[in-house]
This record gives C-alpha cells, structure tokens and sequence, in this order.
C-alpha cells in the first residue's frame, strides 16, 4: 500500500526528474536521460491526483540542457502544466556552477581576485580553444525551480 492511500493527499511534492530528452542504454543513464520525457509527463499528468488542491503545491527542479540542445522545448513543458490541470505559480532559475564562475570572474573586488582573474583569463582562452559546442551549451545551463499548484 502506498503511502499516499494511507495517508491523503500531500501538502508539497518535490520533483527532480531526469533532464535530457533521450534514450537511455543502461541503468545510469535513466538518471539524467528520459525518453520522449515520458517520467516527466506522467508525473505531470497524475500528480494532480496526490497533492491537496486547496493549499498544496508541486515544486519541479529541471535543468534547460535539454531546451538548449533543442531536444525540449519549453512550451512543451507549460502544455504539460495545462495537460496535468497544474497552474505555474511562479519559478526561480539560477545559473549552474560554470556560468557563477564566469560572473565572478566579471566582478572582482580586491587586488588578489584580479591576479587570479588575469590567470584564469589566461586559463579560460586556453579552454576556449578546446570547447566543443556542448561545453558551450553547458556554459548557459540554468536550473530552474517551478512551483506549481492544482488549478481549481
């Protein structure tokens, strides 16, 4: 028996699904790959069902990797809300660890951190250099959180 029939409806569900479009060829890979963003849409489409429609709220953290590639749009996403009778409440994105690197870099505030920014301008063309057009991609990652709820 699940907990959810044991216990009613929950007041937050918090989900963190798989984030790139794609077929997945072992047990990893399903961690970060979903096929036709089938275990997305399902939980779009039922979790409706396991969360209190007056007060509760969904809360889905997703990366735009999969939109930057092209495999995801994000319309696609908000039809799903509408498919899964979910209003976006709001959302909160942030940049992920390289893209807050490379804002530090823009924004020194003693000597010591422009020494180091000079070295790591110096690092940075090197990699440049050797970046392929995912690495620049992945440069403009961002993790969004989407809080959600039932629509009444």
């Amino acid at each position: 028996e699940s907990i959810m029939k044991r216990n009613g409806k929950a007041d937050i569900i918090l989900f963190n699904p798989p984030w790139i479009p794609g077929d997945t060829s072992s047990w990893l890979d399903k961690a970060v790959y979903d096929p036709d963003q089938h275990l997305l849409r399902q939980f779009l489409l039922q979790v409706q069902h396991y969360v209190k429609e007056d007060d509760g709220e969904v809360y889905l953290i997703l990366s735009n990797l999969g939109m930057l590639l092209g495999l995801f749009h994000e319309r696609d996403l908000y039809a799903m809300f509408d498919e899964g009778n979910l209003e976006l409440v709001d959302v909160h994105s942030t940049a992920t660890a390289l893209e807050s690197n490379n804002n530090a870099e823009r924004m020194p505030n003693s000597r010591s951190v422009q020494t180091k920014k000079k070295m790591k301008t110096k690092k940075k063309k090197k990699m440049q250099n050797n970046n392929t057009g995912f690495e620049n991609v992945r440069a403009k990652e961002r993790i969004s959180l989407y809080r959600l709820c039932v629509r009444r």
